[in-house]
């Protein structure tokens, strides 16, 4: 994927674990559902414990954003433009 590259910390590698967890979702589950199903679980286990140091921004933000649809039934969620700035 491209996108902008930051550096990942432990402590976001351990914030993406509480969330699938709280989701009850196994890696290769969100694997599947950022499209990643080819490089499934491994992928997505080398990048909470952080051995992906630079990854990038947008598949944490597709991570981020598919689990959180997991979490949030859907009549609650409020979906916003990721180019709006407020």
């Amino acid at each position: 994927m491209t996108g902008n590259m930051f550096n990942f910390t432990k402590e976001m590698g351990e914030i993406l674990v509480a969330f699938r967890k709280k989701a009850r979702l196994f890696q290769s589950e969100v694997a599947c559902r950022i499209g990643l199903a080819g490089k499934s679980k491994g992928y997505i286990s080398s990048l909470e414990e952080v051995q992906i140091k630079n990854p990038c921004l947008r598949t944490i933000r597709l991570y981020l954003t598919r689990i959180i649809h997991t979490l949030i039934p859907l009549g609650q969620r409020q979906e916003s433009s990721p180019h709006r700035d407020e």
